[in-house]
């Protein structure tokens, strides 16, 4: 293994600049790539450094691909959903990667998730999906003592953003329970579709629920109601509230990770051992394609869905 492993990451608004906080504190020596077309994204990651602890990574930035190394250990995608597949393309196009994290949500159109797996199989690059839940202790401790497909799990909370943020809720689901929902109820979402925190980009609120009525997704527009997640089977039930920092009905601290302080584990999971922790790419798709089919059926004839979702 080289002394120096080479990481790429491109996307440096706020999620690139956390994912760049996290590979600082790894004891491994990286060669870091920072890609972002716009030099005030690229000017705020230098302060972030600046202001960072000492480290022992190279860190070199650039606004486009030309002067990226025909090589990389490892790259991790944290643009926009909107461009992500272009990117990935460029990408696996200009540089040989042994492996790839992207962020969620993947993409907005259907058709890029298979042509996604097509790009990356015939790069022979392996791709992780950034669902950092599965690193949170007490889902880890969930996952290891109380793994069963007999939980239906709820999620409610206020203004949390469905539409953008759902997606970590259907891998959590996954991760402790192993069922992959085939489809989507729509008809308790609020029928207005909302513009988003992010410029051009929308947002739901109301309440998703699997067909098999297993899962359920709730975000209110009423202030007041931090996130809990409610797994209940039988007579038993736990009830994570993640908003207040707590775990009850099952022995367990409650520890949320930040994405500043965790990003450098699978990296270092997936360079030392070529596996990590979070969720592999195809399983990943299983479970936003599902999602993606129902928001946009439920968009149709409201916004423009040409260009797919528009959601990140």
């Amino acid at each position: 293994m080289e002394s120096r492993q080479r990481v790429l990451l491109i996307g440096a608004g706020n999620i690139g600049r956390r994912h760049l906080q996290g590979l600082l504190l790894s004891r491994m020596s990286f060669d870091i790539h920072v890609v972002d077309p716009f030099e005030s994204s690229l000017e705020a990651a230098r302060q972030m450094i600046k202001e960072s602890s000492e480290h022992s990574h190279t860190i070199s930035f650039h606004t486009s691909y030309s002067n990226l190394p025909k090589q990389a250990n490892i790259a991790i995608i944290a643009t926009a959903a909107d461009i992500r597949l272009r990117v990935l393309e460029e990408l696996l196009n200009s540089c040989s990667l042994t492996y790839v994290i992207l962020e969620k949500v993947l993409f907005q159109k259907l058709s890029d998730y298979e042509q996604a797996q097509s790009l990356l199989a015939k790069a022979n690059t392996l791709a992780y999906v950034n669902c950092p839940r599965r690193y949170f202790p007490h889902y880890q401790k969930l996952h290891a003592e109380a793994f069963s497909r007999d939980w239906k799990m709820t999620v409610t909370g206020s203004n949390w953003g469905l539409a953008c943020n759902a997606v970590h809720f259907i891998d959590l689901y996954n991760y402790l329970t192993g069922e992959i929902p085939e489809a989507y109820d729509t008809t308790a979402l609020l029928p207005e579709i909302v513009a988003s925190k992010r410029a051009g980009f929308v947002e739901v609120n109301g309440s998703l629920k699997s067909k098999d009525a297993r899962l359920e997704i709730n975000c209110l527009l009423e202030e007041g109601h931090p996130i809990e997640v409610n797994l209940v089977r039988a007579d038993e039930q736990i009830l994570i509230q993640e908003g207040k920092g707590l775990v009850e009905g099952f022995s367990a601290n409650y520890e949320a990770i930040p994405l500043s302080q965790m990003a450098h584990l699978p990296v270092q999971e997936l360079l030392v051992n070529g596996t990590c922790g979070l969720t592999p790419y195809a399983l990943s798709a299983s479970l936003h394609q599902p999602f993606i089919q129902a928001l946009l059926e439920f968009a149709t004839g409201k916004i423009n869905i040409e260009n797919g979702l528009p959601i990140t």
